[in-house]
């Protein structure tokens, strides 16, 4: 009987393919927001495919995730598991790695941390997406969420835009203030603010609408690997399209929100920064609206990032109406992007309200509009290769 060496030695006869692991920590010595920029940028005026599948395969612990991309010089595939009882084992609910291949061997060249990419280059590709599309001297942006995507877009952000005030809306004050804090400390002008449902603790909600709940959990693995409040926790269902407004402005609540501002120089009220707020960026796994449409500024370019099912949205519907509407990928839109697909259900949008997608604002340079701008996405895998293969270069010294 062959031993297995002897069949690994005939089917191998050059040995098996030896892929450069490439860890977190090796990665953070090349990976940069202005990289990934750049990665996604070049990426989409190159010409490369701009289409990807993404598959969700339920297994009996949970789902995995498979994503893959192929380029002119590399194919990569990400491999992402969500495992909902892993919490209770003291392990992550989302772990996933990243396989990168040539192109035209399909030679295992290297293994990655997906969670590293993924955190880079959504926040990127938001950022490629609103230097297209928001005007030159937005600076003011307010972000919701407080993990690791909320903190990606913002100094993604400040790679393409003059920031001169920077909000972090979060349901956990802690949190919330943390993130502004770390954000000061990188040289960005950062305050905290508290999101409606946070507000209610002072100020119950009306009837019918209990507010963004679980803007801070957990963002499925393809939006947000890293973060981890509350994980485990259920996606909430999709909440009215459009909320009463934003809780804590009764007499009570606004006793409350006075007494954070009075105990912290870096609190802002948010119904006063959203509405004053040039860039908004929601990053976020809440199943309803995180605010009324008539809390926006006319003219402010809005990424939204954090929902990627179809019954799940963070924007409210009326706040899609009349506005110019670029989304990742059109066939895309209308099979996991709930914002429009509720919007539309509700009779609010079209299918032929889409103005474009990333690769046509990109390539045309459209500029800023006269209204509001809303770019919404939910991932997609060229984006992974797109930054898994500059920093792969990077790394071995091809570029420069």
């Amino acid at each position: 009987m062959i031993g297995a060496n002897e069949l690994i030695n005939a089917l191998f006869p050059r040995g098996l393919p030896t892929p450069q692991a490439i860890d977190s920590a090796a990665l953070a010595e090349v990976a940069t927001p202005a990289l990934a920029i750049a990665a996604i940028r070049d990426w989409i005026i190159s010409g490369e495919p701009v289409t990807s599948q993404r598959t969700v395969v339920a297994l009996a612990a949970g789902d995995l995730l498979v994503m893959p991309a192929e380029s002119s010089r590399y194919v990569g595939i990400k491999l992402a598991t969500v495992a909902p009882a892993n919490p209770a084992r003291g392990l992550d609910r989302i772990q996933a790695v990243y396989q990168l291949f040539s192109a035209d061997s399909l030679t295992p060249l290297a293994c990655f941390d997906a969670n590293a990419i993924t955190a880079l280059r959504t926040g990127a590709v938001s950022a490629v997406a609103i230097d297209a599309l928001a005007s030159l001297n937005a600076g003011r942006l307010v972000v919701f969420g407080t993990s690791i995507q909320a903190e990606s877009h913002v100094v993604c952000m400040a790679e393409v835009r003059t920031l001169t005030d920077v909000v972090i809306a979060g349901r956990n004050p802690v949190r919330a203030a943390a993130l502004a804090a770390r954000l000061r400390a990188r040289g960005l002008p950062a305050r905290w603010s508290l999101t409606a449902s946070a507000a209610q603790a002072a100020n119950p909600p009306e009837p019918g609408w209990g507010g963004a709940v679980g803007e801070d959990r957990w963002v499925e693995a393809e939006r947000n690997p890293a973060a981890s409040d509350s994980p485990g926790a259920a996606l909430p269902a999709a909440g009215p399209a459009e909320p009463p407004g934003f809780a804590g402005t009764s007499a009570e609540g606004a006793a409350a929100l006075d007494g954070l501002a009075a105990a912290d120089q870096w609190f802002a009220p948010l119904p006063a920064v959203l509405g004053e707020a040039e860039l908004v960026a929601t990053c976020t796994s809440s199943g309803r609206a995180l605010f009324a449409a008539e809390a926006l500024a006319p003219h402010v370019a809005v990424a939204a990032v954090g929902s990627h099912t179809a019954d799940a949205r963070e924007l409210p519907g009326a706040a899609l109406v009349g506005a110019r509407l670029v989304v990742e990928d059109r066939d895309a839109a209308w099979r996991e992007y709930g914002d429009l697909i509720l919007a539309r259900d509700e009779g609010l949008i079209s299918e032929a309200d889409i103005a474009g997608d990333l690769a046509e604002c990109v390539r045309d340079h459209w500029g800023p509009s006269p209204g509001r701008t809303i770019f919404k996405s939910a991932g997609m895998g060229w984006e992974d290769l797109a930054v898994a293969q500059r920093l792969f270069e990077e790394i071995r010294g091809d570029l420069g």
